[in-house]
């Protein structure tokens, strides 16, 4: 018998992939309340730890789509309501910003904590 070893990240993805399957399918429609709480929770965590100046990647689901991937720097918070807005001014010299409105030379654009993943 031989003894498969899995690592932490990949036994994480395998826990994700079946939550979301379950909830896709509905097995989790009861908890959904307390699924929702835990996730702003952490995205409040998240946001705590992204200060100004920091450098972010523009991740999710975002329009327009060829800014996903983009970095930025931070140059406030703020709050809006429940949520933690991140004004940034997009890097310059990103391929797939090239001769696009949404540039370094837009100025800063507010995003959502969700749509923020701090790289440095």
């Amino acid at each position: 018998m031989s003894v498969q070893t899995v690592s932490t990240e990949e036994m994480t993805q395998e826990i994700l992939n079946t939550l979301c399957e379950l909830i896709e399918e509905g097995s989790c429609d009861d908890q959904l309340r307390n699924l929702k709480d835990v996730v702003r929770k952490r995205e409040k965590a998240i946001a705590s730890s992204i200060k100004q100046g920091d450098r972010i990647r523009i991740t999710g689901r975002m329009n327009p789509q060829y800014s996903i991937g983009a970095t930025a720097i931070v140059q406030k918070r703020e709050r809006k309501g429940k949520k933690d807005l991140f004004w940034v001014t997009l890097e310059p010299n990103q391929k797939q910003l090239e001769g696009k409105k949404f540039n370094h030379t837009i100025g800063a654009i507010g995003l959502p904590v969700e749509n923020v993943e701090k790289i440095s």
